[in-house]
């Protein structure tokens, strides 16, 4: 978000980009409730932050797991390459 010290948004941007269609989509999506909604907002956002070319990205991870064959682990690997321990299911 744009650097705002009284709301305290924009804390962490360092390369100081601001965009306020962005800021305004990222402050509507905090109160919506519909997750449709949302993820619609959210999607918004990174395609104007894309279209802006806001970030370079110089490197992406794979998600890179193994396990045994009776263990459900691709189902609950997520986006941080990090496992749900609690959802592991032994077959």
């Amino acid at each position: 978000m744009c650097k705002n010290k009284e709301k305290g948004y924009g804390q962490y941007n360092s390369a100081d980009y601001c965009n306020a269609k962005i800021d305004e989509l990222l402050i509507a999506a905090q109160s919506e409730t519909d997750p449709a909604k949302r993820a619609k907002m959210l999607q918004d956002v990174e395609k104007l932050a894309y279209d802006d070319a806001a970030f370079i990205p110089l490197h992406y991870e794979p998600l890179s797991w193994g396990s045994k064959k009776n263990l459900n682990t691709e189902a609950i690997i997520n986006v941080m390459d990090f496992p749900y321990i609690g959802d592991i299911v032994i077959q």
